[in-house]
């Protein structure tokens, strides 16, 4: 949980950084104010999110694995076009640290381990704005997604530490949130992402995950 927090402090560090360096304006009476946000504009941007990830159960040979609340962590380098319409390439990682196992007929059993997965996503975007300061978006994207999932122990055996199974898949993603611009440069982002990896639990069957996540954009 220690590369959660950190995110968020990196998170928090940009946002501090883009609101210093945002423009100002003086009014009729003199006094200088930061620079009102305005309408958005093409070109190049950095964005980053961290979240919460609920994986779906997944099932093999008629066990049920039940995965914890996991996290991620997510960063994209894109181009917007100025008309609402934006293209990026982004990356992360998204990790589970332990689960469940339900064994039909001889019952529930604590799973320690760590599931791993690291996705490439090329994504195609779209923002509409329904103020000057507030906008909705929603977009998706196709790509890989690299997944490692590691046993230690189940049911506090560790007759399967360094068990691991990892490999490259066909991945996909939809999202969509709302986005709040803070200045010229900077958005805050709230929004849930649905991700699909197939046959990315150790090749028996697909990933299914949803993420609630918050970020941050900064414009260039």
């Amino acid at each position: 949980m220690k590369l959660l927090r950190n995110s968020f402090l990196a998170l928090l560090g940009l946002a501090m950084v883009a609101t210093s360096q945002a423009g100002t304006y003086t009014s009729s009476k003199g006094v200088v104010a930061p620079t009102p946000a305005s309408a958005p504009v093409g070109g190049p941007y950095l964005s980053l999110a961290g979240g919460a990830l609920w994986l779906d159960d997944a099932s093999a040979f008629g066990v049920d694995l039940d995965f914890d609340t996991g996290y991620s962590i997510l960063g994209a380098v894109g181009y917007a076009f100025g008309n609402g319409l934006s293209v990026e390439l982004e990356s992360g990682y998204l990790g589970v640290e332990d689960a469940e196992v339900h064994v039909p007929g001889l019952g529930n059993f604590d799973v320690d381990g760590e599931f791993r997965q690291v996705p490439i996503f090329a994504n195609v975007l779209y923002t509409v704005d329904v103020t000057d300061v507030v906008g909705i978006y929603v977009g998706g994207g196709l790509g890989v997604i690299w997944s490692e999932a590691e046993v230690e122990s189940v049911g506090g055996d560790a007759f399967f530490s360094g068990e691991s199974d990892s490999d490259w898949n066909f991945a996909a993603q939809a999202k969509a949130g709302v986005t709040f611009r803070v200045t010229e440069a900077a958005s805050l982002n709230i929004g849930y992402r649905f991700l699909y990896g197939q046959d990315a639990v150790a090749g028996y069957d697909d990933s299914i995950g949803h993420i609630l996540e918050g970020g941050l954009t900064i414009r260039f």
